[in-house]
């Protein structure tokens, strides 16, 4: 801390510190989950849960034709070994 007058770096380095951001830092600033889930319009919950349905259906998809590949194969090594 200097005792002499302020240089105009100082001034702004105190100018940016005192301003306060509008929003909150975190969600227990915003007066907890609901506040924070409050915010959301039914337009913003829509879209969430149609980006959340989609990624789960594209991996639900894939784990279906990884089984039933891994089914067929054994099938058919099952079969070959019964027809030698």
């Amino acid at each position: 801390m200097t005792l002499g007058p302020k240089t105009p770096a100082q001034d702004d380095a105190t100018e940016i510190s005192s301003t306060e951001s509008p929003f909150p830092q975190s969600i227990e600033e915003a007066g907890g989950k609901a506040a924070f889930l409050a915010t959301f319009t039914q337009q913003d919950d829509k879209d969430i849960m149609r980006k959340v349905d989609k990624r789960f259906l594209l991996l639900i998809g894939i784990l279906y034709m990884t089984k039933n590949v891994s089914r067929r194969s054994i099938i058919r090594d099952r079969f070959s070994l019964m027809v030698r």
